[in-house]
C-alpha cells in the first residue's frame, strides 16, 4: 500500500544544520520528537547561479519525501505563522532581513534597491554613478 500523504509532506523543526552539505536534520514533535537524517535544503539554483541559504536550528520547515521512505526527503521552504508574521505586507518588494538588523529590500514599482548595514558595506567591481563612470 502506498504511503499517506501524512508520510509524503511532513512539518518539523531544525535541529542541527550541516553548513558544509548544505543539508539539516529536522525533528517531528507529532512522532516522539524522532529526528530525521540529513535532509537537502532546496534552493534556487545549484549551478550558475548558485545559491546557498540555510535555515537556522528552531525554523519550522516543510520537508517532502519520496514514497520509499523518511531517507529520500527534502526541506522545500519554511513559512511564517501568527508567532512569526512576516516582517512586511507588501507585495510589490522583495527583502531579505538578518538578524542583526541589516536588510536589503527592492520595491518593484519604484526600481529601487535600499540596503540597510549594521556594519560595514564592501562593494567590488566598477562603480557607474547616474550612468557615468
Amino acid at each position: 500500500m502506498p504511503p499517506g500523504i501524512e508520510e509524503i509532506v511532513r512539518i518539523g523543526t531544525v535541529v542541527s544544520v550541516d553548513e558544509a552539505t548544505h543539508r539539516v536534520r529536522v525533528e517531528w514533535n507529532d512522532r516522539g520528537n524522532m529526528v530525521s537524517y540529513d535532509l537537502p535544503v532546496l534552493v534556487p539554483s545549484t549551478c550558475d547561479p548558485q545559491d546557498y541559504a540555510l535555515p537556522k536550528e528552531k525554523t519550522d520547515v516543510l520537508c517532502v519525501f519520496l514514497p520509499n521512505g523518511q531517507q529520500q526527503g527534502f526541506v522545500v521552504g519554511s513559512f511564517y505563522t501568527e508567532a512569526n508574521p512576516p516582517p512586511i505586507a507588501d507585495r510589490k518588494k522583495w527583502l531579505k532581513k538578518f538578524e542583526d538588523g541589516s536588510q536589503i529590500e527592492y520595491d518593484r514599482e519604484t526600481k529601487k534597491i535600499n540596503i540597510q548595514a549594521a556594519g560595514d558595506v564592501h562593494v567590488v567591481g566598477d562603480v557607474i554613478a547616474d550612468g557615468v563612470s
